[in-house]
């Protein structure tokens, strides 16, 4: 069987297969190493962890605050169970009772946050977080998550 005058011959279909490979993205320098779920610590303070979210909770009439410098404390006490020993390293570099502002701590921190950098762009935040009190708000809990 000839072509109809004047119609190209066709080719047979072919097919092309192209192959990338992406490189995984590296995991954060920092996660945390409590498991799923809540975790106590001392003092009758404990941690809930949800995902790559830490919640400290610490509403307990000797804990809770509304002193930047007693709020550093916590969080320097609290944070290396969180995040093992990386916490220690990150803390050991801001001066004791200088990780908050004493009139930022209640005001713009908890929407702002406090961020401490980490390698590679990446930082571990952490919220303070607030509920009334008789005297105006109190910082009962802090928040936290690695992120870039």
């Amino acid at each position: 069987m000839t072509p109809a005058s004047g119609a190209a011959p066709t080719a047979a279909p072919t097919t092309v297969t192209v192959t990338t490979t992406v490189a995984a993205a590296p995991p954060p320098p920092a996660a945390p190493v409590l498991v799923e779920g809540r975790t106590d610590l001392p003092d009758s303070v404990f941690a809930v962890r949800t995902g790559r979210t830490v919640v400290v909770y610490f509403d307990t009439s000797p804990m809770r605050t509304r002193r930047a410098d007693k709020f550093d404390h916590i969080v320097r006490q609290t944070l290396r169970a969180v995040y093992g020993p990386i916490a220690h390293t990150l803390l050991a570099a801001i001066p004791d009772g200088k990780l908050a502002k004493p009139k930022a701590l209640l005001t713009s921190l908890p929407s702002r946050g406090i961020h401490l950098p980490l390698k590679d762009g990446w930082t571990l935040s952490l919220w303070p977080e607030t509920r009334p009190g008789r005297d105006g708000l109190l910082i009962v809990s802090y928040r936290t998550l690695v992120d870039r």
